[in-house]
């Protein structure tokens, strides 16, 4: 189909839909509220991310003031893996992703990795810390 072909198809559909002005009409209703959808539609997305990155800003942010900071043993206890802990003994937190907490115990060379909930029972470590997931 050519452009004769196009044309034709065109004031078929006009003369159908009761003229050119009819259908310049409806033309613009259907892309105007098509264009108010999608401007609508951003919006709610725009503002959903906005809102998952504040929280989650919030959640490092909070997860990191435990970063490097020194904790020292209330109770003695053995976690999963079985590293010991004293009381009256220290370590720092290197690094946390979700429960996982890396620590350096004083008087061990090794990094070792410690659930957050069982340091939370044997020492000073804040209870109920954000975690990654939440």
């Amino acid at each position: 189909m050519g452009n004769l072909g196009i044309y034709q198809t065109m004031t078929t559909v006009m003369k159908a839909m009761g003229g050119p002005a009819k259908a310049l009409t409806l033309g613009v209703a259907v892309v105007g509220t098509a264009g108010y959808g999608v401007i609508r539609l951003g919006e709610f997305g725009g503002k959903k991310l906005f809102e998952a990155a504040k929280a989650t800003l919030a959640n490092r942010r909070a997860r990191s003031e435990v970063i490097e900071e020194v904790f020292t043993i209330h109770t003695d206890g053995v976690d999963d893996d079985g590293l010991e802990f004293k009381a009256g003994g220290q370590y720092r937190v290197l690094e946390q992703d979700g429960d996982a907490v890396l620590i350096e115990l004083f008087g061990d060379d090794d990094g070792h990795y410690v659930s957050g909930a069982f340091l939370a029972t044997i020492s000073d470590f804040p209870a109920g810390l954000p975690t990654a997931d939440e």
